[in-house]
């Protein structure tokens, strides 16, 4: 497979190494996208209002 971010036997050193780098940001960028959406979904549950009112009254009832 080639594409643009696969350096050949030619390319300089410096590209080559950018173009390592761009083939890397291609996967951890939608994967950290990914988590990203996956970690605020989990932490809007606590801000959901029965959430919020359940906490209220627990502090205000007695133990």
């Amino acid at each position: 497979m080639r594409d643009a971010t696969i350096p050949t036997a030619g390319t300089p050193a410096e590209i080559a190494t950018r173009q390592r780098r761009q083939r890397l940001a291609q996967f951890v960028v939608p994967a950290l996208a990914g988590a990203n959406i996956v970690c605020g979904s989990y932490l809007v549950q606590s801000y959901r209002m029965g959430a919020t009112a359940k906490g209220v009254f627990r502090r205000l009832l007695p133990d």
